[in-house]
């Protein structure tokens, strides 16, 4: 999993789409996003994923769990991260 998100933050872009979409297929992508609001080291690396994914491109599932995870305060965190992580 750590591996795969430092990919994220590489110089290729296929690795990176690589990357992304078997963290989306095995469910930590969705897993990640509930911890978003936890505080210490969890809810950082959290966050620190999402940003990577954003930074690399992989939004449409991001989106997509954005509309449609169950709770009103998760989806609320991941819109403004990735809001944020768009930002220079």
């Amino acid at each position: 999993e750590r591996a795969l998100a430092k990919i994220l933050e590489g110089p290729d872009p296929f690795a990176r789409d690589r990357a992304a979409a078997t963290l989306e297929d095995r469910g930590v992508i969705r897993r990640v996003v509930g911890e978003l609001s936890e505080p210490g080291e969890r809810g950082e690396a959290a966050r620190t994923m999402i940003r990577a994914m954003v930074r690399a491109g992989a939004t449409r599932y991001l989106e997509h769990l954005a509309e449609t995870s169950p709770g009103e305060g998760e989806r609320e965190a991941l819109r403004t991260l990735m809001v944020e992580a768009r930002e220079p």
